[in-house]
């Protein structure tokens, strides 16, 4: 027996199936190979594009982070400048603030010390005025029965004199 007969296997079978599987082929390949390589060409160029626009969009990414780092870093340092400033500000204010609080001070001081130095020198004078009225009263009084009026008016004229310089 012929092995082609013991698997009944028909040569004509196999050549015309062959036959029919290689014009399938190139129809396929004439007609769908190309538009299904196109598509997956198309498909592979979008791939390559999202990719490409993914790395883009990661290095703009990254790019705009470091701008971003770079804006706080110095919005920080303003930030400081600022506060730094505002501080030495405000110590200034305090500064002159206690520079014319103790001016202020002294000046209420002195007005009230030289209102003291009148009241003492107006007490003064009142007492002196006191004093002098009660020796002349007193001289007055003792002399009256002493002296005679030429001697009184002498001892007045010097008297008033006195009185007059000391003031």
């Amino acid at each position: 027996m012929n092995f082609l007969q013991l698997f009944r296997i028909n040569i004509s079978y196999i050549i015309f199936y062959t036959i029919d599987f290689f014009i399938i082929l190139f129809i396929l390949q004439k007609y769908l190979f190309k538009k299904i390589n196109t598509v997956l060409e198309d498909r592979e160029k979008k791939i390559k594009e999202s990719l490409d626009n993914s790395k883009f969009i990661e290095e703009k990414k990254e790019e705009i982070e470091k701008e971003y780092r770079e804006k706080m870093v110095e919005t920080q340092k303003e930030s400081e400048r600022i506060i730094n400033e505002a501080r030495q500000s405000a110590e200034n204010i305090r500064l002159e603030i206690l520079e014319n609080s103790k001016q202020e001070s002294d000046r209420i001081i002195r007005e009230a010390e030289e209102e003291t130095q009148k009241f003492h020198d107006q007490m003064y004078i009142a007492l002196k005025k006191e004093l002098v009225e009660l020796t002349i009263s007193g001289i007055s009084k003792s002399l009256e029965e002493l002296l005679d009026e030429k001697d009184k008016e002498r001892i007045i004229e010097k008297s008033i004199k006195f009185i007059k310089n000391e003031r």
